[in-house]
């Protein structure tokens, strides 16, 4: 989701995201792979994919002019992008079920925050996180975990949750995503 993103990108938007894993009232509810994660957090708070997603953009110094998606996407967003335009273009209903905006209505709001977020960009700050940062990955099940220790500087802290720790934001990130596809091989049997 992040790929490409440099320090040369002005801001960054969020478009048609959705609530972590375990959240309430989210539809679609997933971090990255539902049949392997079931929780991440990053220093001590769950994050969804949003919030993993925001240390490529505070690596390049990024900010995050415009979140879109649930509520819950909103309430999440409010972690990494408080000054962030934010839209609401769907309520949801459940997991799998929301009652979603006129698709007119819906690309209207999102212009029109998106022209707003365009303007103001340069007052916008990227996200902060208090460094060192630890990631931590709560899977389905113990075996994940296990494999996940094959990655150079992830530790196991419980017998379904490893963590990295560490100050340079994209490195997190890929450790993250090489974890995420190395887990999957356990699921996509």
């Amino acid at each position: 989701m992040m790929e490409g993103l440099d320090a040369s990108f002005a801001g960054a938007c969020f478009v048609s995201y959705h609530g972590s894993i375990g959240a309430e009232h989210a539809v679609l509810s997933h971090t990255y792979n539902p049949r392997a994660i079931w929780e991440v957090r990053i220093n001590g708070e769950v994050v969804g994919e949003s919030g993993i997603n925001a240390l490529v953009a505070a690596h390049y110094r990024v900010p995050i002019l415009l979140v879109s998606g649930d509520a819950a996407t909103i309430q999440e967003a409010q972690l990494i992008a408080p000054q962030a335009e934010h839209v609401v273009v769907k309520q949801s209903i459940g997991r799998f079920a929301a009652s979603h905006l006129h698709p007119e209505l819906a690309c209207e709001l999102l212009q029109a925050a998106a022209t707003r977020a365009a303007r103001g960009y340069t007052e916008m700050e990227f996200p902060q996180f208090k460094l060192p940062v630890t990631l931590e990955i709560t899977f389905l099940v113990a075996d994940m975990a296990e494999m996940a220790l094959w990655i150079r500087g992830v530790e196991r802290v419980a017998s379904r949750t490893v963590k990295v720790t560490g100050e340079n934001l994209l490195h997190l990130y890929r450790t993250f995503v090489t974890i995420v596809t190395l887990t999957r091989s356990l699921v996509d049997r």
